[in-house]
């Protein structure tokens, strides 16, 4: 496959980066070496990962805000199986822990990661097809704003709802809403592989071709917590404090 200008223009920006990481003392080796484990069976509930709890927090100064919620309106052209797209989408929150975790406080008032074992998709679906064709554009937008706006409650929600628009008989558009603590810029295209492998999969009757996953997100938070401690953290600390406090 032959690189478009943007993709070595990224690759450039990475390889620069990690050269000022390395010529800061900031790529660490032992770091890069280490392997993250697969967490104990027995462990319902698990820290939150630094990005997770900062997502947290900001969340907790504005409870009803949806400023931190993703909202995907992808637009579905085609003969369309809702049957089997909304086995799909159960198939998606089945294989990633994250879509079906929760974030309560503990005791202590921080919060923590609590994987529930099975979750049922949130799926509605609007049938718009019996209004004439301007109307239904713009109830598609209003529907897809109102889930965009609708907050979560990270204590009792999963972080995913998703909502499927029948426009015609072969335009759908399919509404996914997810909340910023289980969704980042590279998120996006690997659970758009894992759906479509899924959709597939479940349109032509066969079990799903995903292998198990070797980690999930809460493997790296517990892992990202009981490794980076206040001390291995120090010396990086040290250096943003230099770099971003002026001088006297």
């Amino acid at each position: 496959m032959t690189e478009t200008p943007t993709a070595d223009l990224a690759a450039r920006k990475r390889e620069l980066l990690r050269r000022r990481l390395e010529s800061a003392g900031l790529a660490d080796a032992d770091a890069r070496s280490e392997r993250i484990p697969r967490r104990p069976a027995d462990t319902p509930r698990l820290p939150l990962s630094y990005a997770q709890s900062r997502m947290w927090l900001l969340q907790q100064l504005d409870p009803a805000s949806p400023a931190y919620n993703v909202c995907l309106a992808i637009r579905l052209r085609g003969p369309l199986d809702p049957a089997a797209l909304r086995t799909a989408l159960q198939g998606l929150i089945d294989r990633h822990e994250v879509l079906r975790t929760r974030y309560p406080a503990a005791g202590d008032g921080s919060p923590e990661q609590l994987v529930d074992a099975e979750a049922e998709v949130e799926f509605d679906a609007v049938d718009l097809r019996g209004l004439p064709e301007q109307e239904r554009e713009s109830r598609a937008t209003e529907l897809a704003r109102t889930a965009s706006a609708t907050p979560f409650d990270l204590a009792s929600d999963h972080p995913l709802r998703t909502l499927l628009i029948h426009r015609a008989e072969q335009d759908h558009t399919l509404v996914l809403t997810v909340h910023h603590i289980a969704w980042d810029g590279g998120t996006f295209n690997a659970l758009s592989r894992d759906l479509s492998a899924l959709y597939r999969a479940a349109a032509t009757g066969e079990p799903s071709p995903l292998e198990q996953l070797p980690l999930q997100y809460g493997d790296f938070a517990l892992w990202q917590r009981t490794t980076w401690t206040d001390e291995r953290l120090a010396g990086h600390l040290d250096h943003w404090r230099t770099i971003l406090v002026p001088p006297p």
